[in-house]
């Protein structure tokens, strides 16, 4: 699983290498917080398998993508709503459990 953000140049991975760049960037808080939910999200062990994008709007996470069970969604659902900062979670993600099988 690898939660993405969006930045100018695209959706971006967070955490993979020589890529990973925040401390010298000056972010606004949806992206600030975007990054932030998406860092945790990708320590959780429980959420883990699928694909899932991470948008903030108005202090609002939008957590959008496909994951493999319905306990990775619901995770990821609780990971968003435990990180500081946010006020709410629209928790928009599918189950496909026969996805990487296509």
């Amino acid at each position: 699983m690898v939660p993405l953000w969006p930045d100018n140049d695209g959706w971006q991975p967070r955490g993979h290498g020589s890529d990973d760049w925040v401390a010298d960037e000056v972010l606004d808080a949806e992206d600030f917080l975007s990054r932030r939910v998406a860092d945790e999200m990708n320590q959780d062990p429980h959420v883990s398998g699928g694909q899932m994008v991470v948008t903030v709007q108005n202090g609002v996470v939008i957590l959008e993508g496909y994951a493999d069970t319905p306990a990775t969604r619901e995770a990821a659902g609780r990971r968003a709503w435990a990180t500081p900062g946010v006020f709410d979670v629209c928790n928009m993600l599918s189950v496909d459990v026969h996805r990487d099988q296509d």
